[in-house]
């Protein structure tokens, strides 16, 4: 890992995920975390919309699909908050529980944009 792709510290991203972790889901690859995060960053919002549809249509096996990627994603940058908003959307929509679907869908964008905030920041973008 040379200096210019070392991953800066920073306050603001305390909490948003586990540093540590994460560098470990990339073997402590700085280029590959900079490319996948910036794939994340530019795919993150068309997969926002998509869950945005499937909830509007009432598509539960869509969004779950949806979320079920999206936990994936999440997870590669220890994002616990969005890992568990996540999870607990896709579990809401594999139960047919449509009452908890809007809550818990607000609760994935919210954490989804702290992360995507938090990798920015991390990519000096």
């Amino acid at each position: 890992m040379n200096d210019q792709t070392a991953v800066p510290q920073g306050d603001f991203l305390r909490g948003v995920f586990d540093r540590a972790e994460m560098m470990e889901n990339f073997a402590g690859d700085a280029e590959l975390f900079v490319q996948i995060a910036e794939i994340f960053i530019d795919d993150v919002p068309l997969q926002l919309a998509a869950m945005q549809a499937a909830q509007d249509s009432g598509n539960l096996e869509t969004l779950r699909a949806a979320a079920h990627k999206l936990k994936g994603s999440v997870a590669t940058f220890a994002a616990r908050a969005a890992l568990t908003a996540a999870k607990a959307l896709e579990q809401a929509c594999k139960d047919a529980d449509a009452g908890r679907v809007p809550a818990l869908a607000a609760a994935v964008q919210t954490e989804t944009a702290r992360l995507t905030a938090a990798l920015r920041t991390e990519l000096g973008r």
